[in-house]
């Protein structure tokens, strides 16, 4: 792990780069203060868009159908209100992939009779008919999903989503922050760190095993802003493509601002559009995205 991975690193080097500006102001270094305010602006822009933007591979643009995808890391606030769901309905998301959804890690959320169970399932199920969960993980669809792997170190849960002859295999992903406590997986306790590392590894390996003409979509949480490694060079160099705006949009609602953590890649697939949405009782912001099928 490398300071990249830390979700916060890009506001402490703004911060730092104002300091040095103020100080070069200060001795009238013209020339240095214009490289300063070069680099300060570099955290506001999605440079692993642009890498995309330049790699981008050619889909053949005769497609007549679209699917709908949003992703959101929210609470259960959310999810356990109906007027959450209908705003997904409203902007129009036919497959939702939810991370910390942790009443269902706890072995609460379909425990029948509880409170939890009940108000998820009737607020859901009324909008999308199709339900599949694993660890802190929920999919929910219009269309039918099938359970394909559940990740040994809790980072993902893979589902096909079936429209027909037509699958496309979605990866809810949630990486561990390295800034916050240890954490137990299978049984074990891990440092933070330790257990990013090995999440990463299990999501890279997972990823070299798919066939190379399915269609693919990861999505989440990834806790790190878009300079990491991951974002900028192990996923570009399996052929996926990032969504997003070349001008950041955060996904994350914080007293420091630009924190955009949440990220979706795609492969074989062809996106038309990206937008964020924040909604009440999550932090997170609703991504969404358009696929041409």
């Amino acid at each position: 792990m490398s300071v990249w991975d830390v979700p916060q690193f890009w506001n402490f080097w703004s911060l730092g780069l104002v300091a040095l500006a103020l100080y070069l102001l200060k001795y009238h270094k013209k020339w240095l203060l214009i490289l300063g305010g070069f680099l300060f602006f570099i955290p506001f822009f999605d440079l692993t868009v642009l890498v995309h933007i330049i790699r981008r591979e050619v889909v053949p643009q005769n497609r007549k159908k679209t699917l709908s995808v949003c992703v959101n890391n929210t609470d259960d606030r959310a999810y356990r209100s109906l007027k959450y769901w209908k705003t997904l309905e409203k902007i129009g998301c036919d497959v939702v992939l939810l991370q910390e959804v942790w009443p269902l890690a706890k072995g609460l959320l379909f425990v029948k009779g509880t409170a939890t169970n009940t108000e998820f399932l009737s607020a859901s199920k009324e909008v999308y008919p199709y339900i599949a969960s694993a660890a802190e993980f929920v999919v929910v669809s219009r269309y039918p999903l099938v359970e394909v792997y559940k990740a040994r170190y809790e980072a993902f849960f893979v589902v096909d989503v079936v429209l027909g002859d037509t699958k496309i295999r979605f990866i809810n992903l949630h990486l561990w922050n390295p800034l916050f406590a240890a954490q137990s997986s299978g049984g074990r306790s891990y440092n933070p760190t330790k257990l990013r590392t090995l999440q990463q590894e299990e999501l890279l390996g997972y990823l070299l095993k798919q066939p190379k003409d399915l269609r693919i979509v990861i999505a989440g949480d990834f806790n790190t802003q878009p300079f990491n490694r991951l974002l900028l060079w192990d996923l570009p160099r399996l052929g996926y493509i990032k969504a997003g705006t070349l001008l950041l949009q955060p996904t994350f609602s914080s007293i420091l601002p630009g924190i955009t953590i949440d990220h979706l890649f795609y492969k074989n697939l062809l996106v038309t559009s990206y937008n964020i949405y924040f909604l009440p009782h999550s932090d997170h912001a609703v991504m969404k995205v358009d696929i041409s099928l």
